[in-house]
């Protein structure tokens, strides 16, 4: 995908047709211009990236925890192969109506999570949003320093810290030595 690959300005009427193997008239055939062909482009990101998702957590995973965990291992999982932080830190208008309305989407989802297992309204949202905070912190960081953030080990997980701020609970000790994931 164009979005993910190279960020909002790689997509054009022009890139997307040659992707299609199409011509650029048939291009604007369908796209006004390049702001109707971003809105699609980004509802269509939603569709796959944040909807999906939280359909697939609530037919996988049962109960609040299992699908807060569920919905982690996924985002964490997924942002090794994607870079989404192109897209968060896009200055174009279109994305940025459409990040504020992800952010919100995906903030009130997890808060509902985090307050079916029993936190405040109120405290939910909070915890929600630092835990946001920090999957766009490894985000940023997964694309401006790479070798920054450790790979896979044992011990708490990304998930876990996650988790821990969300649900209050502590996060598994690391072994000594170990890289965290």
């Amino acid at each position: 995908m164009a979005l993910l690959e190279g960020g909002p300005r790689a997509v054009t009427v022009e890139g997307v047709a040659t992707r299609l193997g199409a011509t650029k008239g048939s291009g604007y055939w369908h796209f006004s211009s390049r702001a109707d062909l971003l809105q699609e482009v980004v509802a269509r990101y939603r569709r796959t990236h944040t909807d999906a998702l939280i359909d697939h957590v609530h037919r996988e995973a049962d109960g609040p925890q299992e699908q807060l965990r569920l919905l982690f291992d996924l985002i964490f999982r997924a942002r090794e192969d994607g870079n989404e932080a192109r897209i968060l830190l896009s200055d174009e208008p279109v994305i940025a109506e459409a990040v504020a309305d992800l952010a919100e989407r995906r903030i009130r989802f997890v808060a509902g999570l985090v307050a079916a297992a029993g936190v405040s309204r109120a405290e939910a949202r909070r915890r929600s949003e630092v835990a946001y905070c920090m999957v766009l912190g490894h985000e940023v960081l997964l694309a401006a320093a790479p070798g920054s953030m450790t790979r896979p080990g044992r011990g708490a997980t990304r998930t876990d810290r996650v988790l821990a701020v969300l649900l209050d609970e502590p996060a598994p000790a690391a072994h000594r030595g170990a890289r965290h994931e």
